[in-house]
């Protein structure tokens, strides 16, 4: 992920736990789009019908979920570092 290059003057340990974080971030909205897409009661069959899938659930994901993850970020931050870059729960 580039995302590192924006964090360029912080410490590269610091760097890390940010883009651990961000990418932590994404990998769970990303989950939210996926299970919408799926849960669709008919896959789509072509590449329209996927693209208007694809919208609908991303339309669909309530930004309040989305607010929640980035209002959580500091307890993640925190996660990622006590476990010094390592799994957590989140």
């Amino acid at each position: 992920m580039k995302s590192v290059k924006y964090y360029t003057s912080l410490a590269s340990g610091a760097a890390l736990v940010v883009e651990k974080v961000v990418d932590a971030l994404i990998e769970h909205v990303w989950g939210m789009f996926k299970r919408k897409i799926k849960s669709s009661s008919k896959p789509p069959k072509t590449l329209n019908e996927l693209r208007n899938a694809a919208l609908a659930a991303w339309d669909s994901i309530p930004q309040v979920d989305v607010r929640n993850i980035i209002q959580n970020m500091p307890d993640r931050m925190q996660a990622v570092i006590r476990a010094r870059g390592g799994n957590t729960r989140y």
